[in-house]
Order: structure tokens, then sequence, then C-alpha cells
């Protein structure tokens, strides 16, 4: 089969949302490498992705690392699924689509879409007259506590916090809500690639 040399991912966001540079990509299928050595489905691939921010026209462009690349096998089929984390400015619809290049040929995904609804409105107080407060009854005394005697327990191990993209629609202190763009990059076996290009 043919050799992924180069493969990027460019998405150009709305303007609705602000990128803040964190994005996390997670392989989609077991990947077989050339020294016999197999990543398994799952594994986080975001140590070998770069990625080129520019604010001015909102794009970003993540490219595997080419030393990553070359350790894949011809043979090995190889999938990954990305996410970039975003903060929504504002209510409405964000629309996304990402172009996928693969050893330069370009590919356009799905388009992605995110509705945040509007904020709800606050209904009117309605107008309540004023109640003559109750005289309070009298407290009652409580009983006299017992103590209970407390059995030590071996303290457990600390869980080790799982790593989590916020899910769509997560709403931060700010009411601005963080959501998750997915990426899903796919390079089946160079086989498939190259039949797919001779066919378009």
């Amino acid at each position: 089969g043919q050799a992924i040399e180069k493969m990027e991912v460019k998405d150009t966001y709305s303007p609705l949302v602000e990128y803040n540079g964190v994005h996390k990509w997670y392989a989609k299928t077991d990947i077989l490498l050339k020294n016999g050595q197999k990543i398994a489905k799952g594994t986080d691939l975001t140590k070998f992705v770069n990625q080129t921010v520019d604010h001015k026209t909102r794009t970003v462009v993540y490219s595997f690392s080419s030393a990553f690349l070359n350790s894949i096998s011809d043979n090995s089929e190889f999938q990954a699924t990305g996410y970039m984390q975003v903060k929504q400015l504002d209510y409405g619809t964000v629309k996304n689509t990402f172009t996928e290049i693969i050893n330069g040929v370009e590919r356009n995904s799905n388009t992605v879409t995110v509705v945040t609804p509007d904020k709800p409105k606050t209904p009117d107080k309605p107008q309540t007259p004023p109640e003559t407060p109750k005289t309070p009854e009298k407290p009652q005394t409580p009983p006299t506590p017992t103590p209970t005697p407390v059995v030590p327990t071996t303290p457990k191990q600390p869980v080790t916090p799982q790593v989590t993209l916020p899910s769509t629609g997560e709403v931060t202190n700010d009411g601005a809500a963080l959501v998750g763009l997915a990426f899903a990059a796919t390079a089946l076996s160079m086989l498939g690639f190259k039949k797919r290009k001779e066919e378009e």
C-alpha cells in the first residue's frame, strides 16, 4: 500500500465561538506499527498532533507528526477522532465543516451542527400582598446526643481522574457554553485511499 506521508485537518471555526487551543485526538481503530507493536483503539494520540492557530482568520490546522505517520505499517488501517474545545460566545447555531488533507488530497467532512438555544426569559415576579408575620412557636429542647464510637477504616487508594472532554452545551459560570467540535480523520488502508483517488 501507499504510505501516509502527510495528514492534516484544517478547520475554520465560527465567530460565535472562541478557541482556547485545547484539543484531543484518539485512535478510532487499532493501528499496527512497522515494528510489530499495536496502538489500541481509544488510545490518546494528542502527543503526535501539532497545531497551528491563526486567531485572525479563525483557522486551525492539526498535523500528525511525520515520525508518527512513518511508524504506521503500510497495511494498517488508520482512523483518528479529534476534538477541539471552544467556548460559545453567543447563543445560536454553530456549523462546523473541516477539511482533511492526506498526502495533499483534500476532502471535506460532513457538517457538525451545535445549537445553543436562546437564554430563557425570566418571568415577571407576581405581585403578592405582604403576609403578617406569625408569632414563632417556642423551640423544643433538642435531645442530648449520644457519642458514637468511630471505627478507623483503611484509606482507599486515590482515584485518578479521567480526562473528559466537554459535552456539547456544557454551561460555564459566566453563562457561555463549552462545546466540543468533533473531527473524524480517516485514512483507511492506503489501498482504499489509492482506489478513491483513482476513481475521482
